[in-house]
């Protein structure tokens, strides 16, 4: 099972908040410990809801807050368990 697991994990995928919590959601099991699970092209409104997101599993460990109104945020996520 281990050789199904990565350190890093970008989802650079479709843009809609929709997609990116169900990916999330989805891959986040292929994370290792100690790895990490970011989040990209975020729009800045969307934050919190990607803040409140993560699980007993991970944590935030950076959240940028893009200086245009579009999706130029993104957040890291990293797991602890």
């Amino acid at each position: 099972k281990d050789d199904l697991l990565f350190d890093l994990i970008v989802d650079d995928g479709s843009h809609m908040i929709e997609h990116m919590i169900l990916s999330f959601n989805y891959l986040k099991k292929y994370v290792k410990v100690g790895g990490f699970y970011i989040i990209e092209d975020i729009r800045n409104v969307d934050m919190e809801i990607f803040n409140s997101l993560g699980s007993s599993d991970f944590e935030v460990v950076k959240m940028h807050i893009g200086t245009l109104n579009l999706q130029d945020s993104c957040i890291i996520y990293k797991r602890i368990s």
